[in-house]
């Protein structure tokens, strides 16, 4: 049985870190019943995610490794990561926003991943780690 994972997580970018976790935190996790729209596009499943955002004529082609591929857009100061077939996740559609509020800036990503819960489970934790070591870069740590 396959589980939808969708996870949020606001991150503070001048908030003190805090070391890797081994676990998913609680409260992540949720089925996703029907559409749901995070960073700007609606969507049903990681596969229904990614052809929007390929499709888009706002969003731009950014960045490709072996194991995922990376637009900017369709809205400002997002970046989109789709999980290629041979990537354990598959498929995974995550993206990261970066905003202001009140004179402060965050980041936020959200991500739905339709592999099982374990899987999905662990590429929540690559990114929470990637977006933790960013932080830290950009606080100059």
């Amino acid at each position: 049985m396959k589980a939808v994972l969708v996870a949020a997580v606001v991150l503070f970018v001048a908030a003190p870190l805090s070391g890797s976790r081994q676990t998913v935190p609680e409260g992540v996790h949720s089925r996703a019943n029907g559409p749901e729209t995070i960073c700007g596009v609606t969507g049903t499943t990681a596969k229904d995610f990614e052809r929007q955002v390929r499709s888009s004529s706002v969003a731009k082609y950014n960045n490709e490794t072996d194991r995922y591929v990376t637009y900017e857009g369709p809205m400002q100061l997002t970046l989109w990561a789709f999980a290629k077939p041979n990537n354990m996740a598959y498929p995974l559609s995550t993206c990261l926003q970066v905003f202001e509020k009140d004179g402060a800036t965050f980041a936020e990503r959200k991500m739905h991943c339709d592999a099982t819960r374990a899987l999905c489970d662990q590429a929540f934790l690559e990114f929470d780690e990637l977006d933790r070591r960013n932080r830290q870069m950009l606080q100059g740590n």
